[in-house]
């Protein structure tokens, strides 16, 4: 108020400058007057009105810019773009992840920070990596040695994923150099071609850490089989996984249509459904009996998967190693409502 406070003084309107010394100086120092314009401030105690207005526009200004800065500081929320619980995408800045260019000084020095720590997790003596050989090594040092343990892995990556603890690993430059001349993933994984199975997504997996074949239906077809023949005998995965989904199309749809309604389908997607029909046909008279629709779609889906991983246990190199317990053959079961996905027995 006293800051505020008017005085008329020789006619003139202005801001009364003695109730604040420290005002005055300021001011005197941003708007200096001329020489001998100001013989003592008892004679002239007031400020020029635009001076006062600029000085209020300044100062405004610097408030509003340290609001925004403020704002932009703190922590992302779920609202973020970075982030959406669904999905799991990760909230803050990836651990070995690079940092961002161009991001604010405060994200740019976060994003440095966690890539150093992702760093000593891989390479606790905490000397720098200085080629793809030694990246190499560290990627190769973190894969899983047995079947059990790449299985767990894949069963770790899908609790975080539906309790929205997704960390979505990503590698540091050197690792995706070395990613580019070698390959060491843990599991094939034979899944749907549906949008909203993203394997790699649902498991919480980063680059090259899953070998994934997609096909509607999740079907074991010849256009696969050399695929997972290159993945478990030149990769060496340790665990295959045949991965059905709820809500499955193909395996709706070959339920539901009979013989006329195929015909009428294009070739391609006809002999698909010929495909799933003929996984189906041992268990329909066990479907027909159920009555909820959604136990019943998952008892469809079930069938399709075991009868694939069927079809992989009959080829003879495939079964030698699983019974040398060198490799795991599963199915799983991904529920898109929740998240989660069951391993079958």
């Amino acid at each position: 108020q006293a800051l505020w406070q008017r005085q008329g003084r020789g006619g003139h309107r202005g801001l009364g400058v003695e109730a604040c010394p420290s005002l005055t100086l300021l001011v005197r120092r941003m708007f200096p007057f001329p020489s001998g314009a100001v013989d003592s401030a008892a004679q002239v105690e007031v400020v020029d009105p635009v001076c006062l207005f600029t000085l209020v526009v300044v100062v405004c200004t610097a408030a509003v810019l340290y609001l925004r800065e403020e704002k932009r500081v703190a922590p992302p929320s779920y609202g973020s773009p970075w982030m959406h619980p669904g999905h799991g995408w990760a909230q803050t800045p990836m651990v070995g992840a690079e940092p961002m260019v161009g991001a604010e000084p405060h994200l740019r020095a976060s994003s440095s920070l966690q890539h150093r720590l992702g760093e000593l997790a891989v390479n606790p003596s905490g000397k720098a990596s200085t080629s793809t050989e030694d990246a190499a090594h560290r990627s190769l040092g973190s894969q899983p040695r047995t079947p059990p343990e790449a299985l767990q892995e894949l069963k770790a990556g899908n609790a975080r994923f539906w309790t929205g603890n997704a960390r979505r690993p990503e590698l540091s430059s050197l690792e995706r150099q070395a990613l580019a001349e070698s390959q060491h993933p843990k599991a094939a994984i034979i899944g749907c071609a549906d949008s909203r199975v993203p394997i790699e997504i649902i498991l919480d997996q980063g680059l090259g850490d899953v070998f994934v074949m997609r096909c509607a239906g999740n079907l074991y077809a010849d256009s696969l089989a050399g695929s997972l023949d290159y993945a478990v005998h030149k990769l060496n995965v340790p665990v295959i996984v045949v991965m059905g989904h709820e809500g499955c199309g193909a395996v709706a749809a070959a339920s539901k249509l009979n013989t006329q309604q195929l015909s009428e389908l294009p070739p391609n997607l006809k002999t698909l459904l010929q495909v799933v029909q003929g996984d189906l046909a041992e268990k329909q008279a066990v479907l027909d009996q159920i009555s909820d629709s959604r136990a019943r779609d998952r008892e469809a889906v079930c069938c399709v998967i075991k009868a694939q991983v069927a079809k992989i246990m009959e080829d003879p190199l495939i079964r030698a190693k699983a019974q040398q317990r060198s490799l795991i053959v599963v199915g799983a079961f991904y529920n898109m409502s929740s998240g989660r996905v069951d391993f079958l027995a």
